[in-house]
């Protein structure tokens, strides 16, 4: 895919996201529903090389407890010249839905995503796997102060650093770690800074299904 569309579609996300802020500003703040929007980047480095993903979403807030949005990821790779295989290439990935939940209270909060994806990204680019996906999952924390110890755990039949390692190689796309199921728990603790930034060391353990 040309850098052209990719960037026209960057600007495009862009606009998208500042109209939805400007909406969901002008809107009283009386109730908490309304439009929704983010957007997300991150990577991966390691000898293989570096993939990069810019990941959009844009959706509604229906209730209190409810929400849903979806996006697509656009994704930047660039493969390092020693790995067997490999090839450098832009494009979009999977456009995905998200189903979101949540439930505030003073001692634990709760969120829930159930999330699919269609696979409509090319496959031969390794940026998708010729395969429809999906990931469910689940969230308790409780904030102390800047501190937010959390504990995330669900289910999929894929992960994101497999996702985002398969854009290095274009064998990853059709390797069968992406055929199982895939259980994981992640144990996490977030501190935030001033300006809105968060650090959020990780320990993961996953399981493959049986």
């Amino acid at each position: 895919m040309s850098s052209r569309p990719i960037s026209c579609f960057t600007v495009l996300i862009i606009a998208i996201f500042l109209a939805a802020s400007a909406f969901a500003q002008a809107k009283p703040p009386a109730q908490d529903t309304g439009l929704t929007s983010y957007v997300e980047f991150g990577g991966t480095t390691n000898s293989a090389g570096q993939v990069y993903e810019l990941d959009s979403n844009i959706g509604y807030k229906l209730t209190e407890h409810f929400a849903m949005d979806m996006g697509v990821p656009i994704y930047f790779v660039n493969a390092s010249g020693s790995t067997t295989g490999a090839t450098s290439s832009s494009g979009l990935g999977n456009p995905s839905v998200n189903l979101r939940w949540k439930y505030l209270h003073p001692a634990v909060n709760f969120a829930s995503v159930v999330t699919g994806s269609a696979p409509l990204a090319d496959s031969k680019l390794g940026l998708s796997t010729g395969r429809a996906t999906f990931d469910w999952t689940n969230r308790l924390d409780h904030s102390f102060s800047r501190v937010t110890p959390f504990l995330e755990a669900g289910f999929s039949n894929t992960t994101s650093d497999s996702r985002l390692s398969r854009a290095l190689t274009r064998r990853w796309a059709s390797t069968h770690i992406f055929a199982e199921a895939r259980k994981r728990m992640f144990g996490n603790l977030s501190a935030s800074a001033p300006r809105r930034m968060t650090f959020s060391p990780s320990a993961t353990r996953r399981f493959s299904a049986a």
